[in-house]
């Protein structure tokens, strides 16, 4: 049984069934390849949620003990385990195209010229937006004596239950280019 990184000499010689033996052949070396060690994610956190339908995944870096130049393959999916390979390389990032609503599971597998090691899954979601609002009073394009119209609306719905809350603009202009205040 031999360790990681260390250094082993051998050597080999031939015995017949009788008194016959040859000389041990030149010694010959090898070293146990130390496997690299796992990166961490450090962006998007474990658990999160993103916006924008693009994340930038990011991870540290890692040094191989003998020196070995380290590539990491990006796995990404939306079912896990992830088993899509997005990148193979030696950058420590990505730029991910998501979908709204969508979970997404990552690891990082890191390779030096002689083994591969599997990082931890993480997991994100990409954010989806809430329904637009329907706007039920005053009517649209209707006159009002009233100063203070009762404006109203039907709630927008979030499909991941988030908790809303609601930003009124009233303008003299259709560019919104002056809002006045509510």
């Amino acid at each position: 049984v031999t360790t990681d990184g260390s250094t082993y000499f051998w050597r080999c010689k031939a015995e017949d069934g009788a008194t016959g033996v040859s000389s041990y052949t030149a010694q010959k070396t090898f070293t146990e390849n130390t496997a690299p060690p796992k990166v961490i994610m450090s962006s998007p956190a474990n658990n999160s949620r993103t916006i924008g339908n693009s994340v930038n995944i990011q991870w540290n870096s890692s040094t191989d003990a003998e020196g070995d130049t380290v590539t990491y393959e990006l796995l990404a999916d939306t079912s896990n385990p992830p088993i899509t390979s997005r990148q193979n390389n030696t950058l420590t990032s990505y730029t991910l195209a998501t979908a709204d609503g969508s979970v997404y599971y990552t690891r990082i597998k890191v390779q030096d010229r002689y083994e591969t090691v599997l990082g931890v899954i993480s997991t994100f979601t990409e954010n989806t937006a809430p329904s637009s609002v329907t706007l039920t009073n005053p009517v649209n394009n209707t006159n009002t004596t009233d100063s203070t119209p009762d404006l109203k609306w039907l709630n927008a719905t979030d499909s991941q239950s988030d908790s809303l809350t609601y930003h009124i603009q009233v303008a003299n202009d259709s560019s919104f280019a002056t809002i006045d205040k509510i």
